[in-house]
């Protein structure tokens, strides 16, 4: 008897948990590019900057 059903593959799954990853990585420079566009010039990289430090997965701690 097999556990799980035969449509079921290992590498769909894996390539779908690194497409999510990507996703999730790539979506806060996007936010960061979009907050830092819609202020004004002289506070855009402020804006950006506290972007990337409120979510703890662009922060360099939690990357290292």
């Amino acid at each position: 008897m097999v556990p799980y059903p035969p449509w079921l593959n290992a590498r769909d799954n894996a390539w779908q948990l690194v497409a999510a990853t990507l996703v999730g990585l790539m979506s806060i420079p996007g936010i960061a590019i979009l907050y830092g566009g819609i202020v004004q010039r002289k506070w855009a990289v402020n804006t950006m900057l506290m972007t990337f430090t409120t979510n703890p997965r662009s922060s360099a701690r939690s990357m290292a």
